[in-house]
């Protein structure tokens, strides 16, 4: 599908997973590498790559360690709206008021929002998004890695 998806988001295949654990940010990745072409994971890939960066029963304190498995490479900045709107897709870690840190992943910019996956809406108005403190902030975005 590539980045030119981000228009036809609706109808790309993104990983909707029961969050039964704190895993927000692999589901960021797996549907990253969805938007990119990369395609799905499987159950047994999907509950193996939990194991690898540790969020069964915590923080995914490993999750860089999954994305070259995944295929995937990234970069880091800070959040910034025209920087977000030339590198999707965008993994943001924001802050909610009843779940606490949650990493979301942002697959289209447009005039009336954000398009959102592994989000409580599927658009989201920037100014909506409270950030956590400056040392816990993520802007991530994803690209698939180049085989030679």
């Amino acid at each position: 599908m590539g980045k030119e998806a981000g228009k036809a988001w609706l109808r790309i295949f993104v990983r909707y997973r029961e969050q039964k654990y704190c895993c927000c940010q692999l589901i960021a990745a797996i549907n990253a590498r969805i938007f990119l072409g990369g395609g799905d994971v499987t159950d047994e890939e999907f509950e193996a790559f939990v194991d690898l960066v540790f969020c069964r029963y915590g923080s995914a304190l490993r999750i860089k360690e999954v994305y070259p498995l995944l295929g995937l490479s990234y970069e880091d900045n800070r959040p910034d709206l025209i920087w977000i709107k030339d590198h999707l897709p965008v993994e943001l870690k924001i802050y909610d008021p009843v779940w606490g840190f949650h990493s979301i992943l942002v697959v289209g910019v447009c005039d009336d929002g954000l398009n959102l996956v592994n989000a409580w809406t599927s658009k989201a108005l920037w100014e909506e998004f409270e950030f956590p403190p400056e040392h816990l902030l993520r802007c991530r975005s994803f690209n698939l890695l180049e085989h030679k």
